[in-house]
């Protein structure tokens, strides 16, 4: 109800319309299964969208007081897909199948639903309880899912199941990230697709568009560190490292992680 008051929503899609009972909302709801849809025309709509335009807002907790809504532009969700595709060795289109798992209030969804629409995937989208480890290794065996994200607190678990069913797996490309990630679980995963699993992983909060940096895991890499690398910038953004007075610490000196490019939200919405 927070949410809908603070953005202004005008008209809020529901596939139940009990959801919305004993919320307080003035705008318009439609029910996804009120099936008058099928009389209403099926044409494309013909819109012109410029690259400032809004494409989203979603809300992240922050670390006080009440949730804010992150506005992100077409530009900077299009660049992030474009980076997405590069960093993936441009091996994203119509063969894959891309697993929507995540919870919608997770920007790591904007991943799952326009990697897919954008680059001709197709999508399997996860209907089971969150944390049902077994289930989702059924969904992504039976139905052949290519490319997934899997959280850090169920990388172990899922791994010991692809052991028992490593016959079937067909899984080729995982995005990680969100918590610091042992590096001796990815080389685990490494060794057990005998290096045919692309590793990702994502850095960054929801107002630099999901991630901002990326790390490439390959075995033949070496790493000092007992965590995966953040990486380096994602395309058209730059990370640097500043001290209390924002200036730009040495190679190896810690220090305050600001970025920059155009991955960075408009801002937040209905704040100044």
């Amino acid at each position: 109800e927070y949410m809908l008051t603070d953005s202004g929503c005008s008209h809020v899609l529901v596939h139940q319309n009990s959801i919305i009972k004993g919320i307080e909302f003035q705008g318009n709801v439609i029910d996804l299964m009120d099936m008058s849809f099928e009389e209403e025309p099926g044409e494309d709509m013909h819109m012109m969208i410029e690259p400032h335009n809004l494409a989203y807002v979603i809300y992240t907790s922050g670390s006080t007081g009440q949730p804010k809504g992150v506005m992100i532009e077409h530009r900077s969700l299009t660049n992030f897909l474009c980076a997405m595709y590069e960093d993936f060795s441009q091996d994203i289109g119509i063969t894959d199948n891309v697993l929507f798992s995540s919870s919608i209030s997770f920007d790591v969804t904007i991943f799952e639903i326009f990697v897919p629409l954008i680059y001709g995937a197709r999508m399997t989208i996860y209907q089971g309880e969150k944390f049902d480890v077994s289930k989702l290794v059924q969904v992504i065996l039976e139905e052949q899912v290519t490319l997934s994200y899997i959280p850090p607190t169920l990388l172990n678990e899922i791994y010991d199941y692809f052991v028992r069913d490593n016959q079937k797996i067909v899984l080729n490309k995982l995005l990680v990230g969100v918590e610091p990630i042992k590096t001796e679980l990815l080389a685990k995963y490494d060794h057990l697709f005998r290096g045919n699993l692309q590793i990702l992983n994502g850095y960054g909060p929801t107002e630099a568009t999901v991630c901002c940096t990326s790390y490439r895991y390959e075995s033949n890499k070496e790493i000092t560190t007992q965590n995966v690398p953040i990486g380096s910038p994602l395309l058209n953004t730059k990370i640097y490292i500043l001290d209390s007075f924002h200036r730009i610490q040495p190679i190896g000196v810690p220090g305050e992680i600001c970025i920059s490019g155009i991955g960075l939200a408009r801002g937040y919405i209905n704040r100044k």
